[in-house]
């Protein structure tokens, strides 16, 4: 028997985008390996799930329940009125 179950969550994201100014995702990454420190958990827009490109901007956000984590500049347009 197989049962298939949805979970809807709602988090509460806060946004800081002057935290990483002029930091791309490959620089976030290198200093990371560098560090032997993991970037899986890092390595996708928490907002809409998309993997980040080394040249992508980075926005640091906080997730309630999650800690901190990032988001794409696209997704920070998108909800920048909300």
């Amino acid at each position: 028997m197989f049962i298939t179950r949805r979970y809807t969550k709602r988090y509460e994201v806060k946004f800081y985008p002057g935290a990483f100014i002029n930091y791309t995702w490959g620089q976030f990454r290198v200093a990371r390996e560098r560090s032997n420190m993991s970037t899986k958990k890092l390595s996708r827009c928490f907002v809409c799930g998309r993997d980040f490109q080394d040249s992508d901007q980075l926005v640091f956000i906080t997730v309630s329940g999650k800690g901190n984590m990032f988001s794409c500049t696209e997704c920070h347009e998108k909800h920048k009125e909300e």
